[in-house]
């Protein structure tokens, strides 16, 4: 039997292509070595990568910024721009195309309202990287940015003040460390053959299907110990709130000293809507967890900034009653509704802010 599965592969590769399909880039050419061992996205880059639900593909302007098709979201050496995005995988739109992102959203409204805006965030990126590439921005490219505004997630509040760094390929891709056999065979297969993407995302709606049934319909809860980590009041008392401060004090710093204003947004996780899972596993290992503690942590670092703070989790709720996906499936990234909501809100947030200026 199975060497009959293995036999029909190459037909059914045929027909996949036939009907269109084309192998997964994996994000080829997307990164390049920058600062003290980070990375960023490369200029000029157009590549592509495919997950469980669906295509997505990256373009990046000549500074490489992810930009979508409007000649505005593409900036140039010298250009002035109304509002810089920083950010991490929420910010960069995992999974989504450009103009479903939330920067994309939040880019498309300001269009509509005169204003420029432009997205610097990068996946796996930390704040110390961000403020890294907007300094790059603004001493070496000479752009120069009148408002920057930070989409905090519950992570990058986590890591406030840390520095990420990764290893980039030849071919532009970040390594995760697996050189074996068995990552070699299984990255030709994704790489070169449309067989592989389609049979991998069948075999995880089975998997699906089958935690559904056994769950009575309730989705598993999240596990990972590093989400509870995230939610755990006692991480407050051990520094976290100081290093949070400490890093919002240097960046309101660093904005006084390149003239530009600050605003600061929560992007929740979705999980934040239904942490009953979350409290229940946190409790199996002995720590009380809320969801609070993320955003009251990032308001009290910005209160003493005399940074305004708004949040998305209002945004999420709307979605929620309206019956629409909050993530990419068994993904934690935003859906295209919730990014479209969490947009709107910001951009009354921003607004209410800026009529209250003198």
């Amino acid at each position: 039997m199975v060497c009959v599965s293995v036999a029909s592969i190459p037909a059914v590769e045929v027909v996949f292509r036939l009907a269109g399909d084309r192998p997964s880039r994996d994000l080829e050419g997307l990164y390049v070595p920058f600062g003290r061992g980070g990375y960023r996205l490369g200029a000029n880059v157009n590549t592509t990568a495919e997950f469980l639900s669906g295509r997505m593909r990256v373009v990046t302007d000549a500074l490489g910024l992810r930009a979508g098709t409007a000649p505005g979201t593409r900036l140039l050496p010298g250009d002035t721009v109304d509002m810089l995005l920083l950010g991490d995988s929420q910010g960069f739109g995992n999974l989504l195309s450009y103009e479903e992102s939330l920067a994309g959203r939040i880019a498309a409204d300001g269009a509509n309202a005169g204003v420029r805006v432009v997205n610097a965030s990068v996946g796996g990126h930390y704040l110390e990287n961000q403020v890294e590439i907007a300094s790059w921005l603004r001493r070496n490219q000479g752009v120069h940015f009148r408002q920057v505004l930070v989409l905090w997630t519950p992570l990058m509040i986590e890591t406030a003040g840390q520095y990420n760094t990764a290893t980039v390929t030849p071919d532009g891709r970040l390594s995760a460390g697996a050189t074996g056999i068995g990552w070699r065979i299984r990255y030709w297969l994704k790489t070169s053959t449309v067989s592989y993407i389609r049979l991998r995302a069948a075999y995880s709606r089975l998997n699906s299907m089958i935690a559904e049934l056994s769950t009575n319909g309730r989705a598993p809860p999240a596990e990972d110990p590093v989400a509870i980590q995230l939610y755990d009041p006692q991480r407050t008392a051990n520094g976290r709130l100081e290093r949070l401060q400490s890093s919002v004090q240097r960046m309101v710093s660093w904005a006084d000293s390149n003239s530009t204003t600050l605003f600061f947004v929560y992007i929740p996780l979705a999980l934040e809507l239904d942490f009953t899972a979350m409290q229940g596993f946190a409790k199996l290992r002995g720590v009380a967890v809320a969801d609070s503690v993320p955003l009251t942590q990032l308001r009290l670092a910005a209160d003493a900034g005399r940074v305004p703070v708004a949040s998305c989790r209002s945004s999420l709720k709307r979605v929620r009653q309206d019956r629409k996906p909050l993530t990419m499936g068994n993904d934690p990234h935003y859906s295209s509704f919730a990014s479209a909501a969490c947009a709107i809100d910001i951009w009354r947030a921003v607004e209410r802010v800026t009529e209250r200026a003198p």
